[in-house]
């Protein structure tokens, strides 16, 4: 491989990296993150489906899962996900249970 492709292929997995980073942590052009987000969550809250199908615990799941399969594939791996596990997940009855969630998904994220 040359030297440019090479180069491109860093510069664009820096990009991603960080970027994905500023999703989770903050700082990114949306100013909206899932650090924040998640940390003043109730049980209720995040169990809550009154605006949609889906729960907040439900939809954060789903955005683990794929942020970790993406993370494998990235890493050389190869693409090995079902859409139906990414919304399977334990049920959350504790504040606890919260931020463990936060910080599952902000370690994979980093």
């Amino acid at each position: 491989m040359n030297s440019t492709v090479e180069s491109l292929d860093y510069t664009l997995g820096r990009q991603l990296a960080t970027h994905l980073r500023e999703v989770h942590l903050g700082g990114n052009w949306c100013e909206v993150n899932f650090k924040q987000q998640l940390q003043d969550l109730s049980v209720a809250e995040i169990n809550d489906k009154s605006y949609s199908t889906n729960s907040i615990l439900t939809l954060c799941y789903h955005t683990h899962y794929y942020v970790k399969v993406l993370g494998k594939v990235l890493s050389g791996e190869p693409l090995n996900s079902r859409d139906e596990e990414s919304f399977v997940h334990p049920e959350i009855s504790t504040e606890q249970e919260i931020q463990g969630l936060s910080k599952m998904i902000i370690d994979t994220a980093e």
